[in-house]
């Protein structure tokens, strides 16, 4: 119920800003840098068990610590409304000994409408301070060799995503801007069964700095 609710307040931001016309309507992409980037939950399996991310000293982590975006929106002077998509390339963990090797590779894509307060400061430079909320789609591949035994799956979980911003647009000129500053984002996922392959307890937490090119018609 709560992921079709934000998936609506999408589409309606989409569409308001769509039919907005004006000075005010942009697009933009963004790259983010993640000082901070936890993916953290219980893998099941039905031999084993181990955490997604880095829990154990018998596994091995490794996390792309960037995210990659596109938005939408409209700027109102004072503040602005946008419709955004996140890709979060995640990271990869694997356990193994003499018997058991565990792999699992985990990535994660956001869909945001998002709020931001920009006062201006000077001619050429404004604040920004934001608010986002939407909803997230959790891949996780995971596979077990045991023996002669092997298991794969590809378990896609869905969550709720929220965050907040706080940074600075520079105004290069009447069409062009540039933006930056820090954000924080927390999602958590719904438990998910498989055959194979249980994940529960699924969280993603990032804090990082951003930077973001955005284009004014």
């Amino acid at each position: 119920m709560k992921s079709n609710l934000i998936t609506k307040l999408i589409l309606a931001n989409f569409l308001a800003v769509n039919l907005a016309c004006g000075d005010g309507l942009f697009v933009g992409a963004k790259a983010s840098y993640n000082f901070k980037q936890d993916t953290k939950g219980t893998l099941e399996i039905p031999l084993s068990a181990m955490s997604i991310v880095n829990n154990s000293n018998s596994s091995t982590n490794t996390e792309d610590k960037y995210s990659l975006g596109v938005k939408f929106g409209y700027d109102f002077d004072l503040w602005r409304a946008y419709t955004a998509f996140i890709y979060n390339p995640g990271g990869e963990e694997t356990i193994s000994d003499t018997v058991d090797f565990i792999s699992a590779k985990a990535y994660s894509s956001d869909l945001l409408i998002g709020a931001d307060w920009t006062p201006n400061l000077s001619k050429d430079f404004k604040a920004v301070a934001g608010i986002v909320l939407g909803v997230s789609r959790h891949t996780t591949e995971a596979s077990l060799s045991s023996s002669s035994l092997i298991y794969k799956a590809e378990i896609n979980q869905t969550g709720f995503v929220y965050g907040l911003r706080l940074g600075g647009i520079y105004e290069l000129n009447n069409h062009n801007e540039i933006e930056f500053g820090f954000k924080a984002n927390r999602a958590e996922y719904s438990d998910k069964d498989s055959v194979n392959f249980n994940i529960v307890n699924l969280k993603r937490t990032t804090a990082g700095v951003f930077i973001g090119y955005n284009y004014k018609f």
